[in-house]
């Protein structure tokens, strides 16, 4: 994942709101970026109808530099992986105006221009090289009085794990991420860690990756490779005691899927 993108010199914006409203307004100061509205925000009762207009608005209120488009972005970002039901109309947010927004230049001199789509990346691996960071502050957390606290946060960092894996998988259907990224992805969660493949959130994620994607990958002649190492790794975890029944169902799932060509086996009534 290090080779996703260089990473940015800028110091991150912090974002002053939980929602974009209807007013077509911003400000911005130096505790971040404001983006005008009414409690109703956009973003708080997600559709597609409502995506276009959000759309159009990002558009109107004008993202005329790399700051604002950082915040926007971010915000955006934190609000797809916590609500995986919506991730599609996400992604296809992000998709739109990636072509329709041009790269600004840097805040610092000498760097690469920034286009949305280096600063959804950027969001994308930040959240995924961050994961194993947080785990260990929260098991860290050990005082009886903590406890509570520490489910809250295990908890959510399982959610913006799993909700990014399925953000990265969405990007790459798009062709915003290249295989090779994707690849190391998958290597980092079953392969280069033994112990740390272990982790129920990385069989979760790489059970969703490969699940939502493995077919594009099986059908490159230049995965084929790879992709057989990941199902050996995965045939082992399926009868592995150390891990979890419910996570070794996950595993022959994605097992079976592919032993059936990717095509899903019809769901029986009963």
């Amino acid at each position: 994942m290090n080779d996703l993108l260089n990473s940015l010199s800028s110091e991150p914006y912090h974002l002053n709101l939980d929602y974009l409203g209807s007013q077509n307004e911003y400000q911005m100061s130096s505790a971040g970026v404001y983006l005008g509205g009414n409690n109703t925000g956009i973003l708080n009762n997600p559709t597609l109808k409502r995506f276009d207009l959000l759309k159009s608005q990002l558009i109107i209120i004008g993202i005329t530099s790399a700051a604002i488009l950082k915040a926007v972005v971010t915000l955006i970002f934190d609000k797809a992986v916590l609500e995986p039901t919506f991730c599609l109309m996400y992604i296809q947010l992000f998709f739109d105006l990636n072509k329709k927004l041009p790269p600004f230049p840097s805040d610092e001199s000498g760097c690469r221009e920034i286009t949305l789509k280096y600063v959804l990346l950027d969001n994308c691996q930040k959240t995924f090289e961050g994961a194993d960071n947080l785990q260990e502050e929260a098991r860290q957390m050990t005082a009886p009085e903590q406890e509570s606290e520490r489910k809250d946060k295990e908890k959510l960092i399982k959610l913006r794990t799993l909700g990014n894996i399925q953000l990265i998988g969405e990007i790459f259907k798009l062709r915003m991420l290249s295989k090779n990224i994707i690849h190391g992805i998958v290597k980092e969660m079953l392969i280069y860690n033994h112990k740390c493949c272990l982790a129920e959130e990385n069989v979760e994620a790489s059970w969703q990756l490969l699940i939502n994607i493995g077919k594009l990958l099986d059908k490159s002649q230049d995965s084929t490779e790879n992709i057989d190492v990941y199902f050996d790794c995965l045939k082992k975890l399926s009868t592995n005691p150390r891990l979890a029944p419910r996570l070794r169902v996950m595993v022959c799932d994605v097992l079976d899927l592919r032993a059936n060509n990717w095509v899903p086996k019809p769901i029986l009534v009963l």
